[in-house]
């Protein structure tokens, strides 16, 4: 299923139009204007799940300068019509997240905290300060992939967002597990260096599973 999140087109189930897909910048915009139509769980009345998926369309349909203009504006819900949706454009669009949460499930991952004791562990200072979450996420794959912010931002799709993050987190020797087990949500502070914060050896027992 992980491996969907390469070669999926979920958003080619709403129409014709060119649309980009949920990407970290998408999901960002999504969250700081309300609309959470997307998300598992939701139900809303009919008039506003009308209006969030025309605004969640919105958000991934129009260029994206024109986009940010409005959210920056606080003017994206004012820019769509009061109109119902059509039955079955709500019901393809459901399909669509719900397909969309089931790879979005597959592919999240949360890092368990690290033993303070391990070697090289260093503790911060009392006044550390670190970026947003999605500064880090972009800065991170950035340094991976060798993409550009923007392309990273609105281009690739959340889910491969999340692969690729959980691969580097793995590869710099850290400990990921499932959402639904113990351990703390991806953060900011993740993106500091194994010298930094202490070495699990996730990375030594897989080398030393392949001798």
């Amino acid at each position: 299923m992980k491996s969907l999140a390469f070669f999926e087109s979920f958003h080619a189930l709403l129409g014709d139009a060119v649309r980009r897909p949920l990407s970290l910048g998408s999901a960002e915009v999504l969250r700081s204007v309300g609309v959470t139509v997307h998300l598992p769980g939701v139900v809303l009345e009919p008039m506003e799940e009308s209006r969030q998926i025309k605004m969640y369309d919105a958000v991934h349909v129009l260029p994206l300068a024109e986009m940010l203009k409005l959210v920056m504006f606080g003017t994206l819900r004012e820019s769509v019509d009061e109109k119902l949706l059509e039955e079955e454009t709500v019901a393809v669009f459901r399909r669509m997240v719900e397909m969309q949460n089931e790879l979005l499930r597959e592919c999240d991952f949360k890092v368990r905290a690290r033993d303070s004791e391990k070697k090289h562990a260093e503790e911060p200072p009392g006044d550390m300060v670190y970026p947003s979450l999605l500064g880090a996420r972009v800065a991170r794959l950035a340094g991976q992939t060798g993409w550009g912010r923007d392309f990273i931002l609105w281009e690739m799709h959340l889910a491969q967002a999340l692969q690729l993050l959980h691969a580097n987190h793995l590869g710099e020797g850290r400990w990921t597990v499932a959402v639904g087990q113990a351990g703390v949500m991806e953060e900011a502070e993740d993106l500091r260096p194994a010298w930094m914060v202490g070495e699990s050896n996730v990375a030594g027992e897989a080398r030393a599973g392949q001798d």
